[in-house]
C-alpha cells in the first residue's frame, strides 16, 4: 500500500446492459496497480447488483469525489 499514489472511483459501461463500477489504485509512476469492481452476488444474472452496492459506491464518489490523492 506504501506504493499506492492515488485511487480513482468511475462507473463505466459494462460489457453488456449494465454499468460497471470500478475503484481503480494508481501505483507513484501513474499506472493502474489493481483495479477493484463492485460485483454482484454469484447468483444473480449479469449486471444485477445486491440492493445497496451501487449507492454505496455513489456514496463514496459523493463523499470523497472521482480520485483520491494519498500522501507519498
Amino acid at each position: 500500500m506504501d506504493k499506492v499514489s492515488k485511487a480513482t472511483l468511475e462507473s463505466a459501461p459494462g460489457r453488456g446492459d449494465y454499468t460497471s463500477h470500478i475503484i481503480r489504485l494508481h501505483n507513484l509512476a501513474g499506472t493502474v496497480s489493481v483495479s477493484l469492481y463492485v460485483m454482484w452476488p454469484a447468483d444473480a444474472p449479469r449486471g444485477k447488483y445486491a440492493p445497496g452496492q451501487v449507492e454505496a459506491f455513489q456514496a463514496l464518489v459523493a463523499r470523497h469525489g472521482a480520485e483520491l490523492n494519498f500522501l507519498v
